[in-house]
């Protein structure tokens, strides 16, 4: 997931300038936000089958498994539709299925799914507090399922969007100290850390959050822009 999700460019980064720099990583890291939350729905409409594989053993649970079917089958539709007025019929029954999931299942890996679900529509809307709210509830469902760390780094990412960047770190914070040692992102999660540590002007902390990322994964692009950040930093005089 790390690699579709939060790829670096592998080639130019170390040759540029550091003002050109700075605007090339802060354009990408905007594209690989975009991309993680688009990449929900899409998500959402997979793992919807695991969901009706393991839980169809009794009466209230192939009930779950028929609606979460609908939502799943209406999510897939609705990435790929590009005429407004459909779009927006699918959204309607999308976000009804999902409240109906939500209020009926409400401890389940299906209202997970459902909160994920409108967790994504709110973003495409850019309705990021929406988005954050529902990022963060689908991730307090069920903790220890495979999808709540995404979620908790979607919710991160929504909260950079609205310009709260204090509550992105929390968020980012959460994720490392639950799931740094299980799920795909880490280094995503101390690149961030250290970008918005240099927006406070808290360049110490930032050198920290970029030379966590060289230790643990030398070898990866993250690694590459996270040693760049560092040279610019020092080079600057900034971390004193």
């Amino acid at each position: 997931m790390d690699t579709v999700l939060h790829g670096a460019p592998k080639e130019g980064v170390r040759k540029e300038a550091p003002k050109s720099l700075s605007h090339r990583v802060s354009a990408f890291l905007r594209r690989a936000r975009v991309a993680i939350l688009a990449f929900a729905g899409v998500l959402v409409a997979a793992i919807a089958v695991i969901a009706i594989v393991t839980t169809a053993n009794d009466s209230a649970a192939r009930k779950a498994a028929l609606v979460m079917d609908k939502l799943s089958t209406d999510s897939s539709a609705w990435g790929s539709e590009t005429d407004a007025t459909k779009k927006a019929e699918l959204e309607k029954s999308m976000l009804s299925s999902a409240d109906s999931i939500i209020a009926k299942y409400p401890k389940s890996l299906q209202a997970q799914q459902a909160l994920s679900v409108k967790a994504a529509v709110a973003g495409d809307k850019k309705e990021w507090e929406q988005a954050e709210k529902a990022w963060i509830q689908a991730s307090s469902i069920m903790p220890k399922a495979f999808f709540a760390p995404v979620a908790l780094q979607n919710a991160a990412m929504a909260a950079e969007e609205r310009g709260a960047n204090d509550k992105a770190k929390e968020y980012y914070k959460s994720f490392l100290d639950r799931y740094s040692k299980t799920a795909a992102g880490a280094a995503h999660a101390w690149f961030a850390l250290g970008r918005l540590a240099e927006e406070a002007k808290d360049f110490v902390g930032a050198v920290g959050n970029y030379e966590k990322i060289s230790a643990q994964w030398p070898q990866s692009d993250w690694a590459k822009l996270a040693r760049d950040r560092v040279i610019f930093i020092k080079a600057s005089g900034l971390a004193k």
